[in-house]
This record gives C-alpha cells, sequence and structure tokens, in this order.
C-alpha cells in the first residue's frame, strides 16, 4: 500500500482530507514522480491510496479514513469488495466504490 503516509502527515498537521481515491488494481504501487501516490497531495492536490497485488487487504490499517468520502477503484470485484469490507471498519463517512461492472454508493443504503 501506498501513499497513506503523505495522509497520515496530513491527518497529524490538523487536516482531514474531503475525499481519498483508493486504487485497488492488480498493478505494483506507482512510486515514480507522477504516479505515486505519496505525490498526489503536492502534484494533483488529492489524498490517493494505492493498494498493491500483493498486500493483504484484511491487515490494511485504514484508520486514515475515518471521517471521509472513499472513492474506491478497481477491476476485480472480488478484491473491491474485499476491500470494502475492510474500509467499512474504520468508519469513514461514504464510500463510493466501482468497477468496471458495478457501481456501489453507501449514501444508497445498507449494503
Amino acid at each position: 500500500m501506498r501513499g497513506q503516509n503523505a495522509i497520515i502527515k496530513m491527518r497529524l498537521e490538523g487536516y482531514k482530507p474531503e475525499f481519498i481515491f483508493v486504487d485497488a488494481f492488480d498493478l505494483p504501487c506507482g512510486t515514480r514522480r507522477f504516479t505515486d501516490p505519496e505525490n498526489c497531495l503536492l502534484d494533483h492536490g488529492h489524498a490517493s491510496i494505492q493498494i498493491g497485488p500483493d498486500d493483504v487487504v484484511a491487515t490494511l490499517d485504514l484508520r486514515i479514513v475515518t471521517g471521509t468520502t472513499v472513492v474506491l477503484n478497481g477491476s476485480d470485484q472480488d478484491k473491491v469488495r474485499s476491500v470494502f469490507a475492510q474500509l467499512r471498519k474504520f468508519n469513514p463517512a461514504r464510500i463510493v466504490a466501482a468497477t468496471p461492472d458495478f457501481v456501489y454508493d453507501t449514501a444508497w443504503g445498507k449494503p
């Protein structure tokens, strides 16, 4: 997982992003200047996390999403569902999840 350190630093300084974009694709996490989520706050102005193919979703510490709106994207429906379940444990204000096959928004009601 990459991107969490920039968001942790932001939250420790007293700022909470309104949105956090979470990518759960089966691709290695970007580490180049413009693809590294640790640089997204500086380069693009939005908080971003990438979950890599080797990350064990059930062990991810996602406390940084508490109280924020999470936009979750991925290509594998099962992986997105497992990341969605993990995110719910940390009480985000809202989760909008999408794959090529479905879109779900917690603002619509219970899953």
